[in-house]
């Protein structure tokens, strides 16, 4: 009995070794070049998302304005690469201006802006099977056009051909509806299970951000068919 019990001690040792870890790049532009390119609350918003996140055990990198800049957002990926193994799940997140085909980093009136196509090209060099993206910026829809691959699993703010919203009293529509249905205010988990699926919390995100906007803006979803039932937060465990 007693070596049987030393070799399910092992083994459970060996599953908690080997258990999903999550890491996190959150990132987030207020201060722009010019005062009339500035933006209110979203640097706030990245900070309350991560918090978030950090709460439910993940690992967080977070890059507000000056820091978050199109080098540093690489680079801080290629660090978070390096921790990674392949059963880990990343996740992507910005909050700030952008335009079709890419997002506007803190040095982009520099002339460099973060392509979707080159913030992909750095994701598939990560050796892990789940990317979870949320950006919250204007024309974000057009982020979808650049994905490769199964592992994605996008959550944008608006289409390819709409601007998103940000109020001075709470921030970014999306923003605001996408902490809300993580933290399963308002009925996200619609079958009362306690985990919040893919689909759960865009359904919740799409009804709400449009039921706010007056259905000016509609987010939009990228995602792998066999990743729809994917559990985001499991508020069944103390931390996922």
């Amino acid at each position: 009995m007693k070596k049987i019990a030393l070799l399910l001690l092992a083994f459970s040792l060996s599953l908690g070794l080997h258990a999903q870890k999550t890491y996190m790049l959150a990132t987030a532009v207020s201060d722009y070049k010019g005062q009339q390119n500035d933006l209110v609350q979203t640097t706030k918003d990245a900070k309350t998302l991560a918090k978030f996140f950090k709460s439910r055990g993940a690992t967080v990198t977070l890059l507000t304005s000056k820091y978050a800049t199109r080098d540093n957002i690489i680079y801080s990926l290629r660090k978070i690469a390096q921790k990674m193994k392949p059963e880990d799940r990343l996740i992507f997140a910005y909050n700030g201006h952008g335009t079709e085909g890419a997002l506007y980093t803190n040095d982009a009136g520099n002339n460099k802006p973060l392509l979707y196509s080159e913030l992909y090209r750095e994701l598939e060099k990560i050796n892990c099977q789940n990317v979870t993206i949320f950006i919250n910026a204007c024309f974000s829809g057009s982020a979808t056009k650049s994905i490769k691959g199964s592992k994605y699993v996008l959550f944008l703010s608006s289409r390819e051909t709409e601007k998103s919203a940000v109020t001075n009293w709470y921030g970014g529509m999306f923003s605001r509806s996408l902490l809300k249905g993580l933290q399963n205010i308002g009925g996200s988990d619609s079958n009362g299970d306690k985990k919040i699926t893919v689909m759960e919390l865009f359904e919740y995100i799409r009804k709400d951000v449009m039921n706010h906007s007056d259905s000016n803006q509609h987010p939009t979803l990228g995602v792998n068919k066999a990743n729809r039932d994917m559990v985001v937060v499991d508020w069944n465990k103390k931390k996922d």
